[in-house]
């Protein structure tokens, strides 16, 4: 049978998906930085920052996705074999691919397809594992955070406490609710379903120690970003104790995890969110709405960038399979 048209076919199909990628992630960043109310804001309180410790919070994005790469090269080993460079590449691709995405929830295509021979459901589904483990992080620091703050009553003169406590709960509440749903579907959805019980098998049995050495690489991460974060709030200028800092970071993130956003109110989202909880130890806000902006710079449009490098890469039909 002639597969010519066919392969054409799909040739032209993986062409156009890469091209729409790049080219929507590319316009979405050019967007943002040049209509960002605060870019002129950003350049001016650049000339005063601190230059080497921005290099540094730079240099730290590599660490920060070099763990991601190496915890998706762990997690996927079972299924396919890859190198850590090519680990890195789908690494970079999937931020390509999710940025101009709500919560950027397409990280995991940019990753799955630059596999070739492992089952693309089964290789989200251990994506998803990586991903609950970074929130699980985030979740336990921020609750930890929380009760530091509250115990040496830096919320006393925040006159948002009250909201500041609805909110800890309600995400409290969620963590709940998804850990019942998650207990319930593993012992019974599982006995009931019988289409597709393979995937929903899979999910379950991942060992132990997968779950342990992704969570373990998860805190890493988490403490590198936090580090990023810190250092830029020292760059442009933010002076208070570490120990606040570092909390107070930790439960934006706590919080931002938690609110969806889509990509084009994603930093407005994150930075009005700093804003509110370092109002608490009256942080100059332009110092915190500079740093949010070159985070995000630093760890998703830079890396962004030189993913779509890497997007030519993907692999969307495995064609060695149908000829």
């Amino acid at each position: 049978m002639n597969t010519y048209p066919t392969n054409t076919f799909r040739k032209g199909t993986s062409l156009f998906i890469k091209v729409l990628i790049l080219l929507c992630s590319l316009i979405f960043i050019g967007y943002k930085l040049y209509y960002s109310s605060d870019k002129n804001l950003v350049i001016s309180m650049l000339e005063l920052s601190d230059k080497l410790l921005i290099a540094l919070a730079f240099c730290l994005m590599f660490l920060n996705w070099g763990i991601e790469a190496f915890k998706w090269k762990f997690l996927v080993a079972e299924l396919e074999q890859i190198s850590f460079k090519k680990a890195f590449q789908s690494v970079f691709s999937g931020v390509t691919v999710s940025i101009f995405m709500p919560n950027r929830m397409g990280e995991f295509a940019g990753r799955i397809f630059f596999l070739e021979d492992a089952d693309k459901i089964k290789a989200t589904l251990k994506n998803f594992v990586g991903s609950i483990t970074q929130l699980l992080v985030t979740l336990l620091v921020g609750f930890g955070a929380f009760y530091f703050v509250k115990k040496n009553q830096l919320f006393n003169s925040f006159s948002n406490l009250h909201l500041t406590n609805k909110i800890i709960i309600t995400i409290l509440l969620s963590v709940v609710f998804i850990v019942v749903v998650y207990f319930l579907a593993k012992y019974l959805l599982v006995k009931w379903i019988s289409s597709n019980a393979e995937y929903i098998n899979f999910i379950f049995k991942v060992k132990v120690r997968e779950w342990i050495f992704s969570f373990l690489l998860s805190l890493l991460r988490y403490v590198v970003f936090v580090f990023q974060y810190y250092i830029l709030l020292c760059a442009f200028g933010l002076k208070a104790d570490v120990g606040i800092i570092v909390s107070l970071i930790s439960i934006t993130y706590l919080v931002t995890s938690f609110i969806p956003s889509f990509a084009l109110t994603e930093i407005i989202t994150r930075g009005a969110t700093a804003v509110y909880f370092f109002d608490s130890i009256n942080a100059d806000s332009t110092i915190v709405l500079a740093a949010s902006l070159f985070l995000w710079i630093i760890n998703l449009a830079i890396p962004a960038l030189i993913g779509g490098l890497f997007v030519w890469k993907m692999n969307f039909f495995n064609n060695h399979k149908h000829e």
